[in-house]
């Protein structure tokens, strides 16, 4: 299912080779715009596109981005609405990765494959999701001592700092980041930036 928002009014094809498209789309899923019938796709209008699209998403992944791009603005705006952003590294000293290597450094989640994007989603959101016939079958196994404590405190789907961790497992700091470290180790969190830590399913 594909939700495609436009910079135009839903009469104003842009561009005209995506005709085809627009009727999948339209079939399969939905084409939104806040614009009249007859409304150009100006430039002024992408901004005011960009805000719908950042408040559907839970999260708002950004790929490649120029230092002034209409990616970076989205992103923007999805932080303001509360929404996650992810960016896929690049090369630094391609221009098209300054954008996503620049929003990493401000924090946010870096991608490097599908799943990195599934463990960090809401709770409530990763619950709709089909679970994969190996996680089913073979459970992750029970962690014990105070890494079992530490992975208690972290919920699915929420960030948490090595302080907070410690808050709500009862642990010591220091106690808390020799558990962190094995539980990373292990696989069972991932170290984002912050730090923070990320539990993994």
């Amino acid at each position: 299912t594909t939700v495609a928002v436009l910079g135009s009014g839903l009469d104003v094809l842009y561009p005209k080779a995506n005709r085809r498209l627009t009727g999948q789309v339209a079939s399969q899923g939905a084409l939104l715009t806040e614009f009249p019938f007859g409304t150009l796709p100006l430039a002024r209008n992408f901004p005011v596109r960009n805000r719908i699209i950042a408040a559907l998403a839970v999260g708002t992944l950004v790929v490649q981005a120029a230092p002034r791009s209409g990616s970076l603005i989205t992103a923007r705006l999805a932080l303001e609405l509360g929404r996650d952003v992810y960016a896929v590294p690049g090369r630094i000293f391609d221009e098209r990765s300054f954008g996503t290597n620049a929003l990493i450094q401000d924090g946010a989640l870096l991608v490097q494959r599908p799943r990195d994007i599934l463990e960090s989603l809401p709770l409530a959101a990763r619950e709709q999701l089909p679970k994969p016939e190996s996680e089913a079958a073979d459970p992750a196994p029970q962690v014990a001592g105070p890494a079992g404590a530490a992975l208690a405190a972290l919920a699915p789907g929420r960030l948490l700092t090595a302080d907070q961790v410690a808050e709500r497992s009862g642990l010591t700091v220091e106690e808390t980041l020799a558990a962190l470290l094995q539980l990373e180790l292990a696989g069972r969190i991932r170290r984002c930036p912050g730090p923070a830590f990320l539990r993994r399913g």
